[in-house]
């Protein structure tokens, strides 16, 4: 039997969108591979949010949150390093400062690129960080934006820890066409020029690969992303193209399900980060809609880097928007239907077991497991 280990896991986590909400899973199933049996409980940035079975961080403190502050407590997933204030690891010093400062933990986290910090945020940084002779991050990008914040420190990077996430069983009340691929948006990109352009070419792809579009948001609890999802299958139908919708009630949808759709498509098209990480994780094709560079950051990691839109992305975030606005990235029409014809004939996986072996080399470290025999 896998030893015992009880771990709180420090993200941002609480209002349903599947790629974070699927950290604290792939956590635990990477601490199965080191042979332990994690008994993660999520601790999120926020005060208050929308989801149970997660240990809001209120001010002054609460009983469960002294409780994960007895266990080890990991910084992972998105939304760590970034120019504000409630960015996970400034929160979490916050937070820590309630009981005993304990120490600041972080793997495969993220670091914000292409942005100005501040010399006040540069400094709290650098100083959580002062004792780590290394910090493990998930992605070139964030390794190159958190070398210019740490300078002289080592930055590895480890790879997404949703790679490490399984895929379950779909629900057996869920037909999916013989031959479809997925496109999974966000909300950052709401305009109608740019519905317009992706029903265009979701139009075009289908007819060019012969497969059913299935629209299918991961982010239900907040924002617009099941209204925009509903907009292109309306204008795909009103074209003629044969479209499913999946997802698309107002409540959390479980990761592993998620995973298990990508994994049955021909490919997946994908605004979300998270979207792009578990397609490749399914080894199935993806194009990436990089509307933030962290989407571009993981394609580049793993050797997708052909497959991402726009392929010279502007040089920094546009202002006013967290990543870039739609206008500022100058998509043409039939880039993607063509771009995608070509993913998905594209099978190049071999980065899933190096990053899996550099992850569970990395968590033993941050932990200071002992070595047990690997699963």
């Amino acid at each position: 039997m896998p030893s015992k280990q009880e771990i709180s896991v420090f993200g941002s986590f609480g209002f349903g969108n599947v790629g974070d909400e699927a950290v604290p899973a792939a956590f635990a199933a990477l601490m199965h591979s080191l042979g332990w049996q994690a008994e993660v409980t999520p601790v999120s940035r926020y005060r208050a949010a929308d989801m149970g079975g997660i240990v809001y961080t209120p001010d002054g403190g609460s009983d469960a949150l002294k409780q994960a502050a007895t266990h080890p407590m990991v910084l992972c997933g998105g939304g760590i390093v970034e120019p504000k204030e409630n960015a996970c690891l400034l929160r979490m010093v916050s937070v820590s400062k309630q009981y005993g400062r304990f120490p600041i933990r972080a793997f495969a986290i993220s670091t914000d690129h292409s942005v100005r910090y501040p010399w006040r945020i540069r400094r709290a940084i650098a100083r959580a960080f002062e004792d780590h002779s290394e910090v493990f991050v998930r992605d070139e990008f964030s390794a190159e934006a958190l070398s210019d914040l740490l300078p002289g420190k080592k930055i590895r990077t480890v790879g997404d820890i949703v790679l490490s996430l399984p895929a379950k069983p779909l629900p057996v009340t869920l037909t999916l066409p013989a031959r479809y691929f997925c496109i999974t948006l966000g909300d950052t990109w709401s305009d109608t020029a740019f519905l317009d352009w992706i029903a265009a070419e979701a139009g075009a792809l289908s007819k060019a690969i012969g497969a059913t579009v299935v629209l299918a948001p991961i982010s239900q609890l907040q924002g617009k992303d099941i209204e925009l999802h509903r907009a292109v299958a309306q204008r795909l139908r009103s074209a003629g193209h044969p479209v499913q919708e999946v997802f698309m009630q107002r409540e959390a949808v479980d990761p592993g399900h998620v995973a298990a759709l990508y994994a049955g498509s021909l490919l997946n098209i994908s605004m979300r980060l998270h979207g792009c990480v578990m397609s490749f994780a399914q080894r199935t094709p993806f194009v990436a809609l990089s509307y933030h560079p962290k989407v571009q950051g993981f394609a580049e990691t793993v050797g997708w880097g052909d497959f991402v839109l726009p392929q010279a992305p502007p040089k920094s975030q546009s202002a006013g928007h967290y990543g870039y606005a739609f206008g500022d990235v100058n998509l043409a029409q039939g880039a993607l239907s063509m771009m995608g014809t070509e993913a998905a004939q594209f099978d190049n996986f071999s980065a899933i077991p190096y990053f899996q072996m550099r992850q569970r080399q990395a968590l033993a470290r941050v932990l200071d497991l002992p070595k047990v025999q690997p699963n």
